[in-house]
């Protein structure tokens, strides 16, 4: 029973796994996608192009 008692006192200086994160964490900076600011540029210049040609169809008609 003694030599039982030995064994479990140096397990118990050891850390339970639940404390040791398996997973490594990220140290890499996240990149952004040069895709969607292309998307936002060609959306807004999609909305101002329309926009010129609403004021040219107005003015046409005013004329």
């Amino acid at each position: 029973m003694a030599k039982e008692m030995g064994l479990l006192g140096s397990w118990v200086e050891v850390a339970p796994a639940l404390l040791i994160s398996p997973n490594k964490t990220s140290t890499c900076p996240e990149l952004e996608t040069i895709a969607e600011e292309w998307e936002l540029e060609a959306e807004e210049y999609d909305q101002e192009a329309k926009q010129i040609e609403i004021l040219l169809i107005s003015s046409v008609l005013v004329v």
